[in-house]
């Protein structure tokens, strides 16, 4: 059950009072008594902080005055820069009747990968920021509850926009906060028994020709010298996968059956033939790079190569995850996913997912098995 329910602060900045429609039973945390100084640009005071009973769920609103020059965009990509947030693109998404600018972000809290939907919004000078929070598993459940809080926002006290909301010619992107999930890899709403993925849920074929290092497409392929299928280890024909041997990769790694692999020597490629989804696997030198620094540095590269994509820094299953959305090749629409894994000798190993958007959710989920039960050597065997 949900109600609308008024908040006020009788300290707040220029009375920014509010009210919205939420879940009734979610608590209102008192806020600490402080002193709030404008001058520091950083600076926001606590307006509300409301947070679900039953775990880390929370929806907080905060403000400061305003900045002397710029756009609502450029406030946001300010404040994100300073506070070291790699927040993805930032795009159109309204609070309540007033205009602003969201974006995702992702932080890890005591181990558990947390999301965040941060909206930004101007009324007569006024900056509010509203952060919607919660755990990574959790997130498509309580999406739907965060939109009716945010779609029902509204200002007692409202003053009107005064500043525009981008440049002219930096187009803001649309709101994916409309989808539970507006990105996602082998996801799920949570359930309370979790079903594992298994081969035989992405296999494409019943036997394991598409190993065969003399089937049309791999022959074709290796006579083109894209390389060469790599051994098949073993099988098991009824749940419908192969071990193979990719020499680039130093390991094993079960494949499902009908995916195709080819192995160049400097990298590992599982495809299918239809040419829907190709994940690439590669080991890469560290050179004392962290996993976010490895990944922040691919963001520019994309952008060059499609200004106008979207992403998002997440995690996988432990591994740290970039997302991209709103890319194309060859004029065909695609969506990627880079996720990191770190491996024996100071080297990491690089997957880069790359597929159509309707295909994403396989693709993921081969990803999924492809790495769970990739065996590197070094690696203990556990």
């Amino acid at each position: 059950m949900t109600t609308t329910r008024t908040f006020t602060l009788s300290e707040a900045p220029a009375g920014l009072d509010f009210q919205l429609e939420l879940p009734t039973d979610w608590i209102h945390v008192p806020l600490p008594a402080e002193d709030h100084d404008f001058s520091d640009a950083m600076h926001f005071q606590p307006i509300a902080v409301l947070m679900a009973p039953w775990a880390a769920v929370v929806f907080a609103v905060a403000a400061r005055p305003g900045y002397a020059d710029g756009t609502l965009a450029q406030w946001a990509q300010y404040l994100l820069r300073k506070r070291e947030l790699d927040a993805g693109s930032l795009e159109r998404q309204p609070l309540g009747s007033l205009p602003a600018v969201g974006c995702w972000g992702v932080q890890i809290e005591n181990g558990t990968p947390m999301r965040a939907r941060l909206l930004f919004g101007e009324d007569g000078g006024r900056l509010v920021q509203i952060s919607c929070m919660a755990p990574e598993p959790l997130w498509a459940t309580v999406a739907p509850m965060f939109e009716a809080m945010l779609r029902t926002f509204t200002l007692l006290q409202p003053r009107g926009s005064t500043v525009a909301l981008a440049p002219p010619d930096e187009p803001l992107g649309d709101n994916t906060m409309q989808a539970a999930a507006p990105f996602a890899i082998a996801t799920s709403p949570v359930a309370t028994s979790p079903v594992e993925t298994t081969a035989a849920s992405v296999a494409l074929a019943d036997s394991m020709a598409s190993l065969d290092p003399e089937q049309e497409l791999n022959a074709r392929l290796r006579a083109r010298g894209a390389g060469l299928v790599p051994n098949v280890l073993h099988y098991d024909e009824q749940e419908r996968w192969a071990t193979v041997a990719p020499g680039s990769l130093r390991g094993t790694m079960r494949v499902p059956f009908g995916w195709h692999v080819i192995d160049d020597g400097k990298r590992a490629l599982v495809f299918d033939a239809t040419g829907h989804t190709q994940i690439s696997m590669q080991l890469c030198r560290r050179d004392g790079r962290t996993d976010h620094a490895m990944l922040a540095a691919k963001v520019p590269e994309l952008q060059q190569e499609w200004p106008v994509m979207r992403y998002l820094r997440t995690e996988v299953n432990g591994m740290q995850c970039l997302l991209v959305r709103d890319a194309a090749i060859e004029g065909k629409p695609i969506e990627q996913a880079y996720l990191l894994r770190a491996t024996p000798d100071d080297l990491v190993l690089q997957t880069r997912v790359t597929s159509t958007p309707e295909h994403f959710e396989q693709a993921g989920n081969l990803a999924e098995i492809l790495l769970r039960d990739l065996q590197l050597f070094g690696e203990q065997v556990t």
